[in-house]
């Protein structure tokens, strides 16, 4: 499998595969996403251009369909009325609890990597783990009065409803136990026929495909976790369906993320019709069964945006994050770390080459981020280490896809920017102190 380039359109070829690469979509911050439109006009019988014309349109209702009532089936009559909901439910479901209202505890075994902060409540009255051993007076009283200080970052989206702070902690120590629960093993490819190699080309692909379909940031991440789960689950995968295997994580990716995804045409001609439809569908399945179902495993951008939150993280810093990322997706040796260390240390290293509020990267990783993020500064220099040695051999890699996207504007360019080859990120990959 190889890789090629050519003039204006740029394409690139995997194996019997081709794709056209555009510019990237930019992340907005704040949770809003545009996606681009893009118009078709094709006529029957002739073949459109790759990837031209693909769109997620919605599909109008036809109006020759009849207009039935509630409860009725074509050409019968009405047999079963609809319940009518009562007006008591409305006012149950809008009473708020008691001031004095106190919520269950989470299980044992997650609330040890994360604690709740709780406004002018300390963290020890809320949330009261099984000690080892029995500290004195002095350490716990010491211990409540550090906890007590530690900003509560939810507060101000009290009465957002759709940031949902009420339940934030739950939410995240549900991602932590997920993480736990199906982890990628390291060298899971090991013994097969599918080379790391390959691997990284059939990702670097699949980075063009999310660019030229307008796909969510989510959709990619998800792909290529179903990906590498589906290879650790079913070692016997050969060469030969690789990229049938991604294009049809690809397919379902969209399913679970998409609002409105391509067709299932479009993926069979994204691949130059090297497989057919039944085939991709045949995949499909297999996927869906050897994964279970289970494709709630979470993605380490979802991290990244909490762990820019609580550090209060400047555009840069986030873009810079979110491109070691997926340097890092794209390196096999780091597919087994897990989501929530890898954004962490690729936030760490972005806050190490930008400083934020003049203050460098261990500075900025204080007890706060240690509350929040559920890791202490050694683990995540460890885990930077590891990343900023794939940061500093990326600048040779013959990928291009991931540089394409962040060498675009709308991506503040972060790939061409010259910090990434300055003296901190190769401190960093020899495990020094990152500043001299």
């Amino acid at each position: 499998m190889t890789l090629q380039v050519s003039t204006v359109p740029q394409r690139a070829t995997f194996g019997s595969c081709r794709v056209f690469a555009v510019n990237g979509q930019s992340e907005n911050l704040n949770g809003i996403r545009v996606k681009k439109a893009v118009t078709s006009t094709t006529t029957l019988g002739v073949k459109r251009s790759a990837l031209g014309e693909i769109g997620n349109k919605v599909v109008g209702r036809s109006n020759s369909v009849a207009t039935l009532k509630p409860g009725a089936l074509p050409g019968q009559g009405e047999f079963v009325k609809p319940i009518q909901r009562s007006n008591s439910t409305r006012s149950i479901i809008n009473v708020k609890p008691p001031k004095d209202f106190v919520r269950p505890l989470p299980r044992p075994n997650i609330t040890s990597r994360v604690k709740r902060t709780v406004s002018n409540t300390s963290v020890a009255s809320v949330v009261l783990p099984a000690p080892q051993s029995q500290p004195s007076v002095k350490e716990e009283d010491a211990a409540v009065q550090r906890e007590d200080f530690i900003e509560d970052v939810d507060k101000a989206d009290e009465n957002n409803p759709l940031l949902v702070a009420d339940y934030v902690f739950e939410i995240y120590e549900y991602l932590y136990s997920l993480e736990e629960k199906y982890p990628i093993k390291k060298g899971f490819l090991h013994e097969q026929s599918i080379s790391p190699r390959m691997r990284a080309v059939l990702v670097d692909w699949l980075v063009d495909v999310q660019l030229q379909y307008h796909l969510l940031q989510e959709t990619l991440y998800l792909a290529v976790q179903i990906l590498d789960r589906y290879l650790q689950a079913v070692p016997t995968v050969g060469k030969r369906y690789l990229q049938l295997v991604g294009v049809a994580a690809m397919y379902v990716a969209c399913k679970y993320e998409e609002v409105y995804m391509p067709d299932i045409g479009d993926f069979v001609f994204i691949t130059d019709n090297a497989y057919d439809k039944q085939q991709l569908l045949s995949m499909e399945v297999q996927i869906v069964k050897t994964l279970e179902f289970q494709f709630s495993r979470p993605i380490s951008l979802t991290f990244l945006r909490r762990f820019s939150k609580v550090v209060e993280a400047n555009p840069i810093h986030h873009c810079f994050s979110k491109f070691f990322l997926e340097l890092a997706m794209m390196e096999y040796s780091l597919c087994h770390v897990r989501p929530s260390l890898i954004a962490a240390a690729a936030l760490y290293i972005s806050l190490c080459i930008c400083e934020l509020n003049k203050k460098t990267g261990p500075q900025n990783w204080d007890a706060k981020m240690v509350h929040y993020s559920t890791y202490k500064l050694p683990q995540v220099e460890e885990c930077a280490k590891a990343l900023a040695a794939v940061i500093v051999q990326s600048s040779t890699w013959k990928y291009e896809a991931v540089k394409k996207k962040y060498s675009n504007s709308k991506m503040m360019k972060v790939a061409l920017r010259q910090e990434l080859t300055s003296e901190c990120v190769i401190r960093l990959s020899e495990g020094k102190s990152p500043f001299p």
